[in-house]
């Protein structure tokens, strides 16, 4: 049941007057979007009378609004907030403001009126705090997806999910780790025709292969020692009428990939320990960083499942091939934060130079940690362009996985130049028991190079997966 309801045409004025005291930016609009209450915060900030602003409509205003949140509130039915980007012509201010409109319904359930309020403000880059609210949590799942695409690669990108929104052909997104694959899907649910129903994401390399055929298609009751006595529905059934989202997909097991490509073709499952097919209408999105042709050629990944999931590919660019997105993205994070941990910051030119100048191998997730990072650890009301200096100087002197795989490539070399030759060679101060964790440090790091997940690594070296990731975490890999 809503409980945003009125059941009387005009507010009562008490709870009016209590509006006009807050320091927050507070205003009411109709359904049709014109305005029918501002209170005294508003009019200072825009500089305007009562009258002046009850004249306007949300979509006749003094001032360029993007985007227009009381449109998706009045599509979503619920509370929206998110940042806003207002221009005001009359003053020739930008404007970036966390805004949250919440619809109000009348006993039909029909949408009377929006009230909006303002959390945080920057005007001209110089951000000032109206009010904070505790309850805000930058995590928290919107319903709209926030993709940055300033770059011709992004745009184009952002082109193709519109052209395929409203199909149901398969999507393999591909991209380096921390490009955004799991908003690309995102932001595919938000746009397709199956918005209203389930988007389920399963992470392949997170869940024991024992157990991610019982996660994806579900079992029945007795079907396996520890099971639910009732049976389990499968991520697949759940995702009936929605998008199922496999990211990882890499990962999955051979053994179960013939499996999911009968469900795809068939759009029907399987559970374990039954016997009837069930029917299950689902679009298939998924994901991976690594090669899958690759993994064909080398027998891991079955190519007739590949070309099921390649039918539309979104390859997604590194950051370093975005750079328009470079400093547009940090703008974001830094007004995430700014409002997670009450601070109010910019950057300077200087320091966005520094944020273009470096190459980002982490790509999208590296530069969100860095925001965060140089935040948090700036003194108040600075504009964070030394922290931003040191923070690039400790990435680049950072050892990257690759510089680890390397050196481990290299001592294995070295080691089998050494054994072939006996030379180079030494038992002055010889120990045993070090000399061979060496040479199993080396074997691991190497293996890990060609491995995506401990049970590849375990099956590579002929171990159990358990001692896999033991030796793993012995040499803190």
């Amino acid at each position: 049941m809503n409980t945003n309801i009125v059941t009387s045409k005009i507010p009562d004025d008490l709870i009016l007057s209590c509006l006009n005291t807050l320091s927050s930016i507070i205003w009411i609009i109709d359904a049709e979007g014109n305005y029918v209450y501002v209170n005294d915060s508003y009019l200072k900030v825009w500089g305007i009378s009562r009258e002046q602003a009850l004249s306007y409509n949300v979509h006749n205003l003094p001032t360029e609004c993007k985007p227009i949140i009381a449109d998706i509130v009045l599509r979503e039915k619920k509370s929206i907030s998110m940042f806003q980007t207002v221009y005001d012509y009359r003053s020739d201010r930008k404007m970036r403001q966390f805004v949250t409109e919440t619809p109000i319904f009348d006993a039909a359930g029909n949408i009377i009126y929006i009230i909006g309020k303002v959390d945080i403000i920057s005007i001209n880059d110089q951000k000032t705090t109206i009010s904070l609210q505790n309850e805000y949590d930058p995590d928290a799942p919107s319903s709209e997806v926030t993709i940055i695409a300033n770059s011709p690669a992004m745009r184009s990108i952002m082109e193709t999910l519109h052209a395929i929104s409203n199909v149901d052909s398969s999507v393999l997104i591909t991209g380096e780790s921390g490009t955004g694959k799991e908003v690309i899907a995102k932001e595919l649910h938000r746009l397709s025709n199956r918005r209203d129903k389930p988007l389920i994401d399963i992470n392949c390399a997170a869940i024991p292969e024992n157990l991610l055929e019982a996660e994806l298609f579900g079992y029945e009751q007795g079907s396996f020692t520890g099971a639910n006595p009732k049976g389990k529905k499968g991520l697949i059934e759940e995702a009936n009428g929605g998008i199922l989202f496999l990211d990882e997909i890499n990962s999955m097991p051979l053994s179960l990939q013939g499996k999911l490509l009968r469900a795809i073709e068939s759009k029907s499952i399987r559970r374990v320990g039954g016997v009837e097919n069930i029917k299950v209408d689902f679009r298939v999105v998924s994901a991976t960083s690594k090669r899958l042709e690759k993994l064909c050629y080398q027998d891991l990944f079955r190519s007739d499942l590949y070309y099921r999931l390649n039918v539309i590919p979104i390859n997604l660019p590194s950051l370093k091939e975005r750079k328009e997105d470079i400093i547009p993205l940090a703008n974001f994070f830094l007004d995430k934060y700014c409002v997670q941990y009450s601070k109010m910051m910019h950057f300077s030119n200087e320091a966005k130079e520094q944020l273009l100048n470096y190459d980002w191998p982490g790509n999208i997730r590296q530069l969100k940690n860095l925001v965060e990072r140089t935040l948090v650890t700036c003194a108040e009301h600075t504009d964070c362009i030394q922290r931003i200096n040191d923070a690039i100087f400790e990435l680049k002197s950072e050892k990257t996985p690759e510089d680890f795989i390397n050196k481990g490539r290299n001592e294995i070399d070295m080691m089998t130049e050494i054994s072939s030759s006996g030379m180079g060679f030494s038992f002055d101060n010889f120990d045993l028991n070090k000399y061979l964790e060496d040479c199993e440090k080396t074997v691991i790091i190497r293996a890990m190079s060609e491995c995506k997940t401990t049970y590849e690594l375990a099956k590579k070296l002929n171990i159990s997966q358990p001692s896999a990731v033991r030796r793993k975490q012995k040499y803190n890999l």
